[in-house]
C-alpha cells in the first residue's frame, strides 16, 4: 500500500485554475464508463454522461471532481490512471465493476474514497436505494 504523503500547500500566485464540470452524451466521452476526467493546462476538466436522471450524472461527476483532486494530491499521475483505464477495458469483468475498484489501478483508494463521498451524497438528496459500496 503506497503511504499518503502530507500535502504542501503553496501560493498560486497570479495563476488561475478552472474547473470545467460538463453532463455529456456517451458517445461524445474519451472512455466507456459514467465520468472522467482530465487536465488541460491548469483546467480540470469533469465529464459525466447525462441520462434520464440529472441527479445521477451529478453525483458522477461529483464522483470524479473528487477522486481527480484526490489524485492531484497524492501524486497519482494522470497518464497511468488512462493507462490502466485502457488496459482494464480490454478484459472481462462484471459490467458494475468499474476500474478503480480492481486492485491494480494507481488510482484505488483515491477511487474508494471518492465512491464513499458519492454515495453520502446520494444519501443527503434523499436517495437512499443509489446503491452499495462494497
Amino acid at each position: 500500500m503506497r503511504a499518503i504523503q502530507p500535502i504542501q500547500w503553496s501560493s498560486m500566485g497570479d495563476r488561475t485554475m478552472k474547473i470545467v464540470i460538463e453532463a455529456i452524451p456517451q458517445s461524445a466521452m474519451r472512455v466507456s464508463g459514467w465520468g472522467d476526467w482530465y487536465w488541460a493546462d491548469d483546467t480540470l476538466h469533469i465529464r459525466s454522461v447525462i441520462d434520464d436522471q440529472e441527479c445521477d450524472a451529478f453525483l458522477v461527476a461529483f464522483h470524479e471532481l473528487t477522486e481527480a483532486w484526490l489524485c492531484k494530491l497524492h501524486g497519482v499521475d494522470e497518464k497511468a490512471v488512462d493507462t490502466f483505464d485502457s488496459l482494464f477495458e480490454t478484459e472481462e469483468h462484471p459490467e458494475e465493476e468499474a476500474p478503480g475498484d480492481d486492485p491494480r489501478a494507481p488510482y484505488r483508494r483515491e477511487h474508494r474514497c471518492a465512491m464513499l463521498i458519492e454515495h453520502m451524497m446520494a444519501h443527503f438528496m434523499g436517495m437512499d436505494d443509489y446503491g452499495v459500496v462494497r
